[in-house]
Order: C-alpha cells, then structure tokens, then sequence
C-alpha cells in the first residue's frame, strides 16, 4: 500500500495535519515532496580510462541544454570517439562536465525512476551501440549562498519528486537514494556516486 492510500485507508478521525480530509492530503502530498537532505547522491564525471567521445551537438546547442532536457524531441547524437578503452565503462564521459554516455545496463537499472530521459546517439563504435546521453528532467529550487559564501541552502520543498533531479541553478545528476542503491548493487564499470553533504536546508519563502 502507498503512502497516499495508506492516509485515505486510516482512521478519518485521524487525519495528518488536523485537517480535514481534502486539506490532510494535501498536506501529505507536501510532506512526501520534501526532498530528504541526508539521503542525496551525486554521479561523478567518469575518469578517462573508461573511454572519452565528443558529442558534435546542433550549432546553438551546449551540453547544459542536453543535461538539462531542452531538446525537446531529439535526434541521434553524432558521437566521436576521443580516448579508446580496452572495455568501455558503463558511464563514459563526454568532455562537458556532468554530462555522460551510460550504456544500456544503466539505463534498465534506471528504467522504474522518474526525473531522466536518454537521448540517442549514433556513432561507428558498436561497443557504444545502445549507449544514450543521461538528460536530467527532475528538477529542485535554486541553491543559494550566506554572504561570504560560507554555506550552500536549498529549500527541500521545492523537489519536484523525481528520483534523479539537479537544482535550476547547478550542473551536475543528483538522486535520492533508492536509485543510488540500485546503482551500486548493480556493480557497474565506471559509474561512481558518492552521497552528498553540500547543501543545507532553507526555505525558498525567507
């Protein structure tokens, strides 16, 4: 049973909030949305001995538009290969921080998770036939600073849900993590995630 059936199947005289039934969902649904900070992974840039390919994007187009989910439909990718590997890692880099090929084991491990789309890519290697350019559609708040840059906030209210997701002012894949475990128990070649402690949690109202 899920959480929301879990609250519509309890007690009626006993609903979260103290609210009436139409208002406690509500309140519920935020509850679920509030990303927890203490359980955030991040994906790192794969290092170069699991092979290097250059992305030969549309004139006008950067990395940031691919990782960020602004191709709308997009067609194959030309990809050239840069630094050949004995045995491609199941992440490959692309030379645009952040912003990797993953080959089709990651994608079925990734499959039952909201917040990622896989653009296509073409290219004469067929040890990289299957592999797609990770794009990120989850999305959380904007990361802000103290003066002085001391600390990192980001309001854990504004997550929008998605399993993988990146902040609307950063580069980078985060995840929560039930996708991060996914990942490690799969023991994929070159795909390093580590959990991350750089934010603090502030509300985006203040």
């Amino acid at each position: 049973m899920n959480c929301l059936v879990a609250v519509v199947a309890a007690d009626k005289h006993r609903r979260p909030c103290g609210l009436p039934l139409a208002a406690a969902l509500s309140c519920h649904i935020a509850t679920v949305l509030a990303l927890n900070l203490d359980d955030v992974w991040q994906l790192h840039t794969p290092l170069p001995k699991w092979g290097l390919v250059q992305l030969q994007l549309p004139t006008g187009t950067t990395g940031s538009d691919v990782l960020d989910s602004h191709l709308g439909q997009p067609m194959p990718v030309p990809t050239q290969v840069l630094q050949h590997a004995t045995r491609f890692g199941d992440a490959v880099a692309t030379g645009w921080a952040s912003l990797v090929l993953i080959s089709p084991a990651v994608q079925e491990v990734l499959a039952p998770y909201a917040g990622w789309e896989p653009v296509p890519v073409s290219t004469f290697e067929n040890r990289l036939v299957g592999y797609a350019v990770l794009s990120i559609s989850g999305r959380i708040g904007e990361v802000t600073h103290d003066i002085g840059g001391l600390g990192s906030f980001v309001d854990p209210a504004t997550w929008d849900g998605k399993p993988l997701f990146k902040p609307e002012n950063r580069r980078g894949v985060w995840m929560t993590g039930d996708v991060a475990s996914a990942l490690r128990t799969a023991r994929l070649r070159g795909l390093e995630i580590d959990r991350y402690v750089g934010w603090e949690a502030r509300s985006a109202k203040l």
